[in-house]
């Protein structure tokens, strides 16, 4: 998950002057440290030394011609974790823009096209040619040789949604923190390592095809507070709430705060994240209070709604309830099953549900019970006290949407809430 604030980056069209650029470029927030001052490459290293001319300042920009010899650009430091923010455009009229961001390399130079060997690149081409072979923008590669081998995750309907086409800026962000990247262009999230062996590199940018270029590079190193999409970040936890908002004020009777907890009593309205999320975990410390307990997640769900009872459409719905006796039928889509998944609206597609599983992980009225729900891309699924209910795929809203906490019938409470992954 995402913790910093977005910033807002004009874009600029190609051959834009230098005042402009410098005038749009944006401030770092605090904790960021600028990489690139608009107007020289004053901390930057080109290796080798023989394609430094590859490299230039031009019009307020960074400026990367691509060579058959390669070489690359690189911080004259090196950095463990951080988050690292910068915009980058593709300007070859034939569309041959082909470059990478290099991180966490113990080498300066290895290979054949002079860069370095045993760490991790970023992909960053023009994908106006969607008949290249080559890698999706976003996509992390563990450079050869002598790359870890490792689990890697890449999300191409995300990738396809967010590029810009040649000429205009993209917003890129990378995360490396500890064994693990996170890649992001244009607000959509693309690709995670799970292997990152090193642990500090230099970051750089290749010289490979076609002409690209950057601007507004900005950096922050973590800190061991730092929020990454593998921490868990509580939404309501010793009586507070964080990050969780009431998206219908007509609805504010059906929920309140006491003891340190979180009660619905009433049906309409629901309680939603503060931020869209993509793909997450929600995890949920939960207890049902009366027999007719029936209340639900919306995995992603828009803001607009027209439904009577305040609850958002065009979206999936996770049931959360009391697990009533005697049991009811075992339709995989029977909405009375705690763990099954509904559709309100949005997609169709398959759900499962295991009611041997709910009858063996329910614990039963007034006790405190543990949900998670894990969203990753279109599929979903939902855990009780650590076994798997339900699963559902071709979910709604892939792009992002909130999660919301439905009031419905009866009385549940939570004594907490969190989440982790991927917010917008």
């Amino acid at each position: 998950m995402h913790p910093l604030r977005t910033i807002c980056i004009p874009l600029l069209l190609v051959g834009a002057s230098s005042a402009l650029a410098q005038e749009r470029a944006p401030i770092p927030e605090q904790g960021w440290v600028s990489l690139f001052d608009g107007k020289s490459l004053k901390g930057w290293v080109a290796e080798p030394g023989g394609q430094r001319d590859r490299f230039s300042v031009r019009d307020g920009v960074i400026h990367v011609e691509g060579s058959k010899d390669g070489g690359w650009l690189r911080t004259d430091r090196k950095y463990a974790d951080f988050t690292l923010r910068y915009q980058v455009r593709y300007v070859s009229p034939d569309h041959t823009g082909n470059t990478g961001l290099i991180l966490r390399s113990p080498e300066i130079t290895i290979s054949g096209r002079n860069w370095p060997g045993r760490g991790f690149e970023m992909e960053l081409r023009d994908m106006t040619n969607e008949k290249s072979l080559l890698p999706w923008q976003g996509n992390i590669l563990a450079l050869q040789p002598g790359a870890p081998p490792g689990k890697f995750t890449f999300d191409t309907e995300a990738a396809r949604r967010s590029f810009r086409p040649t000429g205009e800026w993209n917003d890129i962000e990378i995360i490396a923190h500890g064994n693990r990247m996170w890649t992001k262009a244009n607000g959509e999230w693309l690709a995670t390592a799970y292997n990152v062996a090193h642990p500090d590199g230099h970051v750089g940018f290749q010289a490979e095809d076609g002409i690209v270029e950057y601007r507004a590079l900005s950096i922050r190193e973590h800190d061991r507070d730092s929020v990454t999409p593998d921490s868990w970040v509580p939404l309501f936890k010793d009586g507070k709430l964080n990050g969780l908002v009431l998206n219908d004020q007509r609805y504010a009777a059906n929920m309140a705060i006491a003891d340190g907890v979180l009660r619905f009593s009433g049906s309409g309205g629901y309680l939603r994240t503060e931020r869209p999320y993509t793909s997450y975990t929600l995890r949920l410390e939960f207890r049902t209070r009366t027999p007719e307990a029936d209340s639900g997640i919306f995995l992603r769900a828009p803001l607009k709604s027209d439904d009577e009872n305040g609850w958002p459409t065009n979206t999936a719905e996770a049931q959360l309830r009391h697990q009533t006796e005697p049991l009811p039928t075992e339709a995989a889509a029977d909405r009375r099953w705690i763990g099954s998944f509904l559709r309100r609206g949005g997609t169709e597609g398959p759900v499962t549900i295991d009611t041997d599983a709910v009858i063996h992980a329910y614990r039963g009225l007034d006790q405190w019970q543990v949900a998670e729900i894990a969203v990753t891309g279109r599929n979903a699924a939902f855990f009780l006290n650590g076994q798997l209910l339900g699963e559902a795929q071709n979910i709604a809203n892939p792009e992002g949407g909130y999660v919301g906490l439905q009031m419905g019938p009866g009385s549940i409470e939570f004594r907490t809430i969190e989440i982790k992954g991927f917010a917008r």
